[in-house]
């Protein structure tokens, strides 16, 4: 009987330990903010904050599979934020900077995980930003997306 019970167990521990290792796949590291802060800029419950005249917000379009919404907002300064709402977070953002060469951005976040530095690439075609992520940012279930300017 033991011995029929202990691959069940054992599987059983396997998978409440994967799924303890993985957390809350939306939610980032963030030194800074805690779940329950106010968000910075202005951002009531289910809304983002308005854009400032200096920068340019591109809108997610592409599905995304949690139901998030998110933007991209560039200022002319090169900094950015990731802004994102989702039911469990509301409104969160994560900072960086970034480089443009070209229609070619390059994104550097504060945020990282232990699997290292959180980066990505955009590529800008007109009005359209195609966001790809680095493979540290995909295992943190970030999917890479369109954009487009508003």
């Amino acid at each position: 009987m033991i011995r029929d019970t202990l691959p069940v167990a054992l599987a059983l521990g396997l998978v409440l330990a994967v799924s303890a290792a993985c957390g809350d796949p939306v939610r980032p590291y963030d030194p800074v903010a805690e779940p329950g802060d106010p968000p910075p800029g202005g951002a009531v419950g289910d809304s983002f904050p308005p854009v400032p005249e200096s920068s340019t917000a591109y809108d997610r379009v592409s599905p995304y599979s949690s139901g998030t919404i998110s933007r991209y907002v560039l200022d002319t300064t090169g900094g950015f934020e990731l802004q994102y709402l989702s039911s469990s977070l509301a409104y969160h953002a994560l900072p960086g900077t970034y480089a443009r060469e070209g229609s070619e951005l390059r994104f550097d976040f504060e945020a990282w995980s232990l699997a290292g530095p959180w980066k990505a690439t955009g590529i800008l075609e007109k009005d359209t930003l195609r966001v790809s992520y680095n493979v540290v940012m995909l295992l943190s279930d970030f999917q890479d997306g369109v954009f487009i300017r508003r």
